[in-house]
């Protein structure tokens, strides 16, 4: 399976967890967002060409939970980030 990634800086912990996920998944293209954001894509398919015409999915982390051990805290954090996601943008279905 070809991987297409449009990534040509070192790798970082982001995407080095991009990769993996992408590993994962079996998808065979990961791409950077073009337009300068956090988030990375992964195009779902069989092959790159089918992978082309697919809608990808948007992967992103939250860096706040990098140095997170306690699960109290990270359902905090995470719970704040789906109520401020859903009262900024209400007929979004990310969460």
């Amino acid at each position: 399976m070809a991987i297409k990634s449009t990534c040509t800086k070192t790798a970082t912990e982001t995407e080095i967890r991009v990769e993996a996920l992408r590993q994962k998944l079996g998808y065979p293209i990961k791409q950077r967002d073009p337009q300068g954001s956090d988030f990375w894509y992964l195009h779902p398919g069989v092959s790159e060409a089918d992978a082309e015409e697919t809608a990808p999915i948007a992967i992103g982390f939250f860096s706040e939970l990098n140095g997170l051990t306690d699960e109290q805290e990270i359902q905090r954090l995470l719970s704040v980030a789906t109520r401020n996601h859903k009262s900024s943008n209400p007929q979004s279905s990310r969460f």
